[in-house]
This record gives structure tokens, C-alpha cells and sequence, in this order.
């Protein structure tokens, strides 16, 4: 298992990070990672505000203020992270972080658009770093393994159209009926896949009507559905037919 990194030490370390943030949250890694990183955003308590796709975006600084952090090393427990720890390396470079009224009006409409659930502050106030610069992602590709670095396309989604299509049909899988919640109980809550009926990658841009072209799958059919002859995505309805037929 790779390590932690160390602290971040300037500017340039620490926007990379926050590209690794937007490149998370495009759920260009998969639906559970993108979830994960909206978990992060809803519990954290220090954040850098930074402008992105004129939005004012927020990052957690227990994530961003180790060097090269990816969520496969973050998310794994006792491995020495520690806020106090990054909060101190970014108050080097972006000056003490405080309380902003403003900026916590934004970061609760952020966590609305994103659909993360912000934590219960007792006693206590969430505190931000402001980054001038405008964020523009550069990089498309992560560095695991230590060994190469591998280029590819970057599909964005829209988290807008993502939370509108859960809320139009619901979390349980369109295709085997899996609903997370009942079967796992509040860890499965609002955990869910969102499919494209058509492929993004063979259209590229595009508008999306998230009531017609994203449906709601469970990690597995979505693999299943993806995985048709030739590279061909199945329809749903085919999906569901090999799974009539092969269940016993």
C-alpha cells in the first residue's frame, strides 16, 4: 500500500491537488469515487475556496495538503493523516485560515449542488483559505505505482444532471432492483451508479436529459452493461433479459 505523502510546501503542489479534486468529482474514477470525494467536502472543516468553471468550489485540506494525494491512500484508516497537520502547511502558503460569512453562505450552496451533507458544526466553525488564482485543470491523469505516466480523456459529467436523475428515479438499480439501502441499511443510503443510455465518450459534448438518457445501476450491472461484444454498451433491456435467463 502506498503512503502518505508528505505535506504540501507551495502553491503549485497544492494546485495540484485541487485538480485532483475536480478530476474525482467528475467521476472520471467511477461513481464511488466521485461519492467519496462528496463525502469528503460535506465533512471536512477547513477548506480552500478556489474558483472553478465560474463556481466557487471547496476542498478539504486533509486531502489536498498531502503531496500527491489520491483517495485509494486517503481513505485507508490509521495511516497518519492529520488535519491539524495540513491545515498548518496551507496557512504557509495561503496565509491563517478564518471564519468568512460569505464563504460559508457558498460552501453550503456548493454542498446543495453537489448533493454533499454538510457537518453538524457544535460549538465550532468551519474556516477557509481564499485562492486567488482560477483553477484550470491541466493534468488528465493520475501517477500510480511510481513507475509511468499514463494520458487519457477526461469525460466530464454534470453532478447537476447526476443529482437530478436520482431524484427523478430513485437509487434502486433499473436493473436487478438492488436498492443499497435495504440491503446494507444507512451505509447503503442514497449509494447508487448512474448510467448513460448512450455512452458520453461517443458523443462528447452534449445536453443530457437526465430523465431520458441517465438511469440509475448498481456497480454491477453497470460493469455488465459495458462489457457487451465487440466493446458495444448493452441496452438495458438486453441486460435484463441475460439476467431472466441465467437466474436460477
Amino acid at each position: 500500500m502506498k503512503k502518505l505523502g508528505r505535506r504540501i510546501k507551495n502553491k503549485e503542489e497544492l494546485i495540484c491537488n485541487l485538480d485532483k479534486v475536480e478530476y474525482y468529482l467528475s467521476a472520471a474514477e467511477g461513481e464511488e469515487n466521485s461519492n467519496a470525494m462528496i463525502d469528503l467536502i460535506g465533512n471536512g472543516t477547513n477548506f480552500v475556496a478556489y474558483h472553478y468553471k465560474g463556481q466557487m468550489h471547496f476542498a478539504p485540506s486533509r486531502f489536498i495538503g498531502y503531496l500527491n494525494n489520491t483517495l485509494l491512500v486517503h481513505l485507508v484508516k490509521n495511516n497518519g493523516k492529520n488535519g491539524s497537520d495540513t491545515s498548518s502547511s496551507i496557512d504557509k502558503i495561503l496565509s491563517k485560515r478564518k471564519y468568512n460569512d460569505e464563504l460559508e453562505k457558498s460552501y453550503l450552496e456548493y454542498c446543495e449542488f453537489i448533493g454533499a451533507k454538510p457537518k453538524n458544526m457544535v460549538n465550532a466553525q468551519r474556516k477557509y483559505w481564499y485562492l486567488e488564482d482560477t483553477l484550470k485543470v491541466t493534468k488528465d491523469f493520475f501517477d500510480e505505482g511510481n513507475t509511468k505516466q499514463v494520458s487519457t480523456n477526461r469525460y466530464e459529467r454534470s453532478l447537476e444532471a447526476r443529482k437530478r436523475a436520482i431524484k427523478y428515479h430513485g437509487h434502486k438499480c433499473i436493473v436487478c432492483g438492488l436498492d443499497f439501502e435495504e440491503t446494507y441499511g444507512e451505509l447503503g443510503r442514497g449509494f447508487i451508479h448512474i448510467h448513460h443510455i448512450v455512452p458520453i465518450a461517443s458523443k462528447g459534448k452534449t445536453k443530457i436529459d437526465y430523465k431520458k438518457d441517465l438511469v440509475p445501476v448498481c456497480p454491477n450491472c453497470h460493469a455488465m452493461l459495458h462489457r457487451g461484444n465487440n466493446g458495444r454498451v448493452l441496452s438495458i433491456k438486453e441486460l435484463k433479459d441475460i439476467l431472466k435467463k441465467n437466474k436460477k
